[in-house]
């Protein structure tokens, strides 16, 4: 008997949890050929709130599992649009798998797009990839975006094949600490500090940086060689997890807002050979300022409410704030087609 635990779709919005799935079917296997059924399992709707305990344990009735794939087969209600229960926005926030044997990490065989998780950690490791993609440019030539190395079978509608070989795709560039991080005056947190590492602000034994709610701002220079770098490659910044939200800028260019996963962005254009700097602004919510105001007198309290109910307040949970991470520059060759 193994356990997968799921973690429905959560916007963190009121209103917005009705794009999660109603129902699945689990397929399992032992060396990722041959599927066979473990069930279909209900799943209840995620809370409207971001605690990081709300998944839900299925017990899958096999004893030996090394792969699985779910099929949905229907969604919750999704409102007039979506009557059939069927919508392409529908989707899970996360999935773990866990038993009496520890699982080092999750092996996912082929994703559109996604995010991966350590089941032994319970930590985000990054944005996933498909092994290729087929692409057209501007021109509408067509050319295939390989994130890994292997030989590729493309066939056309008019059942024509083409066999395409990348023997190497350049390594991606991980963007290590320290990091500068500096906080809004005012607010209970330093002006300036260093991390050492990305860690969540709840974790600081520092209570202005502890109960932070607001923006704080990242900043990093790092070396990308130019080897890595050239006319038939494109660059990704993937930020691994936010929470919540993100704004990112690369060498003085502005690029974008990152608010939902997976937190990366192309920065073909910006990213260079050399010294790169990195900026990135992330805000959270006004939760944990409000929980650590809860243990203050009101004249020392930095956020104004009309939530009274402060002794319920200090026994919210914190929810996890900040860059997590990890970051890393990850690159794709083409192959004109």
């Amino acid at each position: 008997m193994r356990t997968i635990r799921i973690w429905n779709y959560n916007d963190h919005a009121r209103g917005n949890l009705n794009y999660g799935v109603k129902a699945l079917e689990i397929l399992v296997s032992e060396d990722g050929q041959a599927f066979r059924s473990a069930g279909v399992f209900d799943l209840r709707i995620a809370p409207e709130n971001e605690e990081r305990n709300y998944g839900q344990d299925i017990a899958v009735p096999v004893p030996r599992v090394r792969y699985a794939r779910f099929d949905i087969k229907s969604n919750h209600d999704l409102g007039a649009s979506y009557l059939n229960g069927s919508s392409p926005f529908v989707g899970l926030s996360k999935v773990s798998f866990f038993g009496r044997e520890e699982i080092a990490g999750v092996r996912v065989k082929a994703v559109s797009s996604g995010t991966a998780f350590d089941p032994a950690a319970d930590a985000e490791l990054g944005t996933l990839h498909p092994r290729a993609e087929v692409r057209s440019d501007r021109d509408n030539s067509t050319y295939l975006k390989v994130w890994t190395p292997g030989t590729y079978v493309l066939r056309d509608s008019q059942g024509r094949s083409r066999t395409v070989a990348v023997a190497a795709v350049p390594q991606p560039v991980e963007i290590a600490g320290p990091w500068q991080v500096s906080f809004p005056k005012g607010w209970g947190a330093p002006e300036h500090t260093t991390f050492e590492k990305l860690t969540s602000w709840t974790e600081s034994d520092d209570a202005g940086i502890k109960y932070f709610s607001g923006r704080a701002v990242y900043r990093k220079t790092f070396e990308v060689p130019r080897d890595r770098l050239d006319a038939d490659t494109s660059v990704e910044l993937d930020l691994g997890a936010v929470q919540h939200v993100a704004r990112v800028t690369l060498n003085g260019r502005e690029l974008g807002i990152l608010w939902k996963p997976p937190y990366s962005i192309d920065v073909t254009g910006a990213v260079r050979a050399g010294t790169n700097t990195l900026v990135v602004e992330v805000a959270n919510t006004w939760t944990n300022r409000l929980t650590g105001d809860a243990f203050l007198p009101p004249e020392q309290r930095y956020a104004r409410s009309n939530l009274r109910a402060s002794v319920s307040r200090t026994e919210t949970p914190l929810q996890p704030s900040g860059l997590l991470g990890p970051v890393r520059i990850i690159l794709a060759k083409h192959v004109k087609l």
